[in-house]
């Protein structure tokens, strides 16, 4: 008889989809010990709340494999065995989590059982359909409004929430034909990792899709439809958040939305990129390119475009909610500048990072440029450093520009070197 941890690291770690789920995890628990250690633990929930969401999606990903290999459900006793894995996972690493912020932060407890009903809430989803696992880059937005939800609902009821929604996963789990083959499954185990498994019905079929496709070539190559997808969905949810928030006396900032978005946008160019990383090697061969360096001219100037297109979406959606939200256009133009430089910055970071290894620092550059944002969209607003913000903000935008130049050209290269 097999013991019930053979096969844990080869099932876990050697899957470049689920070991990316699970970098990501480390960078949320590594980053919310940081923020302990630096007398912060405000950010504990957030940080502990993106660790977990990330194991459960991996653990989600993995009865998505389950139901996409139909020789693996051939071999007697597999499906348990994967199962009994997956249980011990989960619950040594929720435990854990729980106890650690319980004993640290308890104001944090509530938000992080809401994140982990929310998790849970998707696993239950991908057992119904696996399609639903495309869902699983919306959790991670969800985490955005956990704090400003939670405090809306009685202290008993996340807990409650999360227990029930265990209980119901556990018995849909007993079920002998929860697991059966599905044809849908293989798709999103191979496909999805390389778009970030985010899908939008009929966005490849758009032809304002495709013209966003051809303007920001390159990185459109490796990305798919998934960007101009990721692109319309921040216009209309933050269109919707701007009218829908006041309406019920929920006051969030609509800009940090934005900035979140432009951030998570520049991560999704160099995700999909990392995780498509031989497909360089057709991209060369296309006959539009002077070599590598006409390869890393045009990657800068595509990302300079959803560098401008990301600023202009800015400018356009908080014109049209300037009457709802009142803001004034010098604090406009300031938080458009601070998103030029921070996704900047971003961009350039993640030009430089070539293997699935680096994954980890592209979330720690989306975290720090989180961080940075909401510190200095408070910070913008103090009344005598006007003058001093205006410097600091145009001096950051070029130097990141630079940054970004400079990167494309590293970057290549070093494309060069791994497909050589």
């Amino acid at each position: 008889m097999r013991r019930w941890s053979q096969g844990l690291s080869q099932w876990w770690l050697k899957d470049v989809g689920c070991n990316s789920f699970l970098q990501a995890a480390l960078v949320g628990w590594l980053t919310g010990a940081l923020f302990l250690l630096l007398g912060k633990p405000q950010m504990l929930g957030l940080m502990f709340s993106l660790a977990l969401v990330s194991v459960w999606s991996a653990g989600a990903l993995q009865l998505v494999r389950l139901r996409a290999q139909e020789n693996l459900l051939l071999i007697p006793g597999a499906s348990s065995h994967y199962l009994v894995q997956l249980a011990f996972v989960l619950t040594l690493v929720t435990l854990l989590t729980l106890v650690l912020i319980a004993a640290c932060y308890p104001p944090a407890l509530n938000p992080v059982l809401l994140a982990c009903s929310l998790s849970a809430a998707f696993m239950l989803l991908t057992l119904r359909a696996p399609n639903f696992f495309y869902l699983s880059f919306f959790t991670y937005l969800a985490l955005i409004f956990v704090d400003n939800l939670v405090i809306l609902l009685p202290l008993w009821l996340p807990g409650t929430l999360f227990v029930l929604l265990v209980l119901t996963l556990c018995h849909k789990l007993s079920r002998a034909d929860t697991l059966r083959w599905h044809p849908n499954a293989k798709n999103i185990t191979v496909s999805g990792v390389e778009t970030g498994w985010m899908w939008l019905p009929g966005v490849s079929d758009n032809s304002l899709a495709d013209r966003l496709s051809r303007l920001l070539f390159p990185i459109s190559f490796y990305t798919g439809p998934m960007l101009a997808g990721f692109l319309f969905m921040l216009t209309a949810g933050t269109l919707l958040a701007g009218l829908l928030l006041p309406a019920f006396e929920i006051h969030f900032p609509v800009g940090f939305i934005l900035l979140q978005g432009a951030g998570i946008a520049c991560l999704l160019v160099h995700w999909s990129r990392i995780l498509r990383r031989q497909s360089t090697e057709s991209l060369l061969v296309l006959p539009v390119f002077d070599g590598r360096r006409g390869l890393a001219q045009a990657m800068w100037q595509s990302q300079l475009r959803l560098l401008i297109l990301l600023a202009l979406l800015s400018l356009l959606i908080m014109t049209l909610l300037n009457p709802l939200s009142g803001l004034d256009w010098q604090w406009l133009v300031q938080l458009v500048l601070l998103q030029l430089a921070g996704c900047a910055w971003c961009l350039a970071a993640g030009s430089l990072c070539q293997r699935s290894a680096h994954l980890p620092w592209l979330m720690l550059c989306l975290i720090g440029y989180s961080t940075l944002a909401g510190i200095l969209i408070k910070m913008t607003s103090t009344s005598g450093l006007a003058e001093l913000w205006w410097l600091w903000h145009f001096a950051a935008v070029a130097l990141g520009l630079m940054a970004l130049r400079w990167a494309c050209n590293r970057g290549v290269t070093g494309i060069g070197r791994l497909i050589g």
